[in-house]
């Protein structure tokens, strides 16, 4: 018997390229975002990583990688009137709760590099090498990042009040090589990186302060 195969290629996700040539701002956990302003995002295109959904409520998208995470805060992420929300498979585990949120998965593509297929994401290890992957296929030219501190600020590790499952800060340094393996592929694609935490441990990006960035 022959099968007839499909050769048509799938249509894109609904939010590939919408940014095209625009810039992209990633909230982060860091602690450097203690005080921030969160006015200065309202009219921003904006993906927010886990808890960030709290502080940012016109964020288009919400991220996150952890099932302990969404266990916690599927009601907060539910009651958000964000367009996506995101996460990976297998590293979440879609159920029927996440389900009725409407979460897209998309899919793991490994740790390195920079997946350039739309329906997947390298994750570097952490849900912040991740977003910036997600930034990357909603086509902006310029993605800033809020948060990214990668360390404490004496003994504090958030601008929130942290998790209440297990979170160890010192994993944040296990994450930290990861990120250069984004640096080649971003600037192949003239994507620039701005880190606005000149005191963040993450040091293969630009940095800026905040008042640089915002008043540009």
């Amino acid at each position: 018997m022959i099968h007839s195969h499909r050769t048509e290629p799938e249509p894109l996700p609904a939010y590939a390229h919408m940014w095209n040539k625009e810039t992209a701002y990633i909230v982060g956990g860091g602690p450097s975002l203690r005080g921030f302003d969160w006015s200065l995002l309202k009219d921003k295109h904006v993906i927010a990583i886990n808890r960030a959904y709290e502080a940012v409520p016109n964020a288009e998208v919400l991220f996150w990688m952890d099932d302990a995470f969404f266990a916690e805060h599927s009601m907060g992420l539910e009651h958000h009137k964000a367009k996506y929300k995101i996460s990976v498979s297998p590293l979440f585990l879609s159920n029927d709760r996440s389900k009725e949120l409407g979460v897209t998965l998309l899919y793991w593509e490994g740790l390195r590099g920079l997946a350039e297929d739309v329906t997947k994401v390298c994750t570097g290890k952490n849900s912040g090498y991740a977003a910036i992957n997600l930034a990357f296929h909603f086509g902006v030219s310029k993605i800033v990042l809020l948060g990214y501190d990668m360390c404490e600020d004496t003994g504090v590790s958030h601008w929130h009040s942290g998790y209440t499952y297990n979170y160890r800060p010192r994993k944040l340094l296990k994450y930290l090589p990861w990120f250069s393996n984004l640096v080649g592929p971003l600037k192949r694609w003239n994507v620039e990186v701005v880190n606005a935490c000149p005191g963040s441990l993450l040091d293969c990006f630009p940095k800026a302060t905040l008042e640089e960035v915002f008043l540009e």
